[in-house]
């Protein structure tokens, strides 16, 4: 490195510090123990952190009623998104409302970012 070289902070590989997490490369969605890194820390918390959990909690929901049974079509066709902001960029899911799998419907969500 020189003088004024830029440094570029990967504190999303914070959140998978198997020190500090259990099962650090899995995704848990009820974690209890989560101090991750998400919206920063501290003093430079992220002030709007609140209202994207919130958001996220609602998307959720939101999928889940009109979604209730659903699965990857295809997981290893699942594409993610590079840079600080992880997360999948393109993947196909297969939805069913009856118990029968062969009633199913595929839908492509396509990630813009």
């Amino acid at each position: 490195m020189k003088k004024d070289d830029w440094v570029l902070l990967g504190f999303p590989a914070a959140n998978r510090d198997p020190d500090a997490f259990e099962d650090a490369d899995k995704f848990i969605i009820d974690r209890a123990l989560n101090r991750h890194a998400a919206f920063g820390l501290g003093i430079h918390r992220c002030v709007g952190s609140n209202l994207a959990r919130m958001e996220l909690r609602v998307a959720i929901e939101e999928f889940i009623a009109r979604y209730p049974r659903f699965a990857l079509s295809d997981p290893d066709a699942v594409t993610w998104a590079p840079g600080q902001v992880r997360g999948p960029g393109r993947y196909r899911f297969a939805s069913w409302r009856s118990t029968a799998p062969s009633r199913s419907s595929t839908v492509q969500c396509d990630i813009l970012r």
